[in-house]
């Protein structure tokens, strides 16, 4: 009995020692689509180098694996580098890393700026919200005295509010007519 015990605990072992091999073995690197790779990172205005951490994770990288993945971050980075696409990624409030060619930088650059804009807008537009919830919490417990200032308060955030949001419109109503003009020409 003692010996059955032994033998079923040692195939236990062995055959839990076999499951992390194949769970720790890479896969290969010719069963990815690094043109399609490529492309995602570069329409995503990551950068070109990307393919370095990508190709940790395989095995057998070759040199037409990476002409590949460059191809594709070319095609994906033209995608990533227009005036429409510059505004939307700028209000996600991410970094723009340096990825748009210079015959593209200038127009892409001008409306993510834009975008930021609009994204600091409404962040700001965000903390006054919850600064106006937490002054309404509170204001049923204020001093009489102090009612002016907090209704002071409250109006000058709200204004603030307001102005953002007048702010936020007329920079997308000037990024829209940019981008009816363009596809006019």
């Amino acid at each position: 009995m003692k010996y059955t015990v032994i033998l079923l605990l040692l195939f236990i072992l062995n055959s839990s020692c076999q499951t992390l091999e194949i769970a720790e073995k890479k896969p290969s690197c010719e069963e990815l689509d690094w043109f399609e790779l490529g492309r995602s990172d570069g329409a995503q205005g990551l950068s070109s180098l990307n393919w370095e951490k990508r190709e940790q994770k395989c095995e057998k990288f070759s040199e037409s694996h990476h002409q590949s993945f460059v191809n594709g971050w070319y095609a994906g980075v033209d995608e990533f580098c227009s005036e429409s696409h510059g505004f939307a990624f700028g209000k996600t409030g991410n970094k723009y890393f340096d990825v748009c060619p210079t015959s593209k930088e200038a127009a892409f650059l001008k409306a993510y700026r834009k975008g930021i804009k609009v994204f600091l807008y409404e962040s700001d537009n965000k903390k006054i919200s919850e600064e106006l919830r937490s002054l309404s919490e509170t204001a049923s417990d204020v001093d009489p005295k102090e009612a002016p200032s907090l209704i002071k308060k409250i109006s000058e955030l709200e204004g603030r509010k307001e102005l953002n949001r007048v702010q936020i419109s007329e920079i997308e109503n000037e990024m829209e007519s940019s981008v009816i003009d363009s596809t006019t020409l």
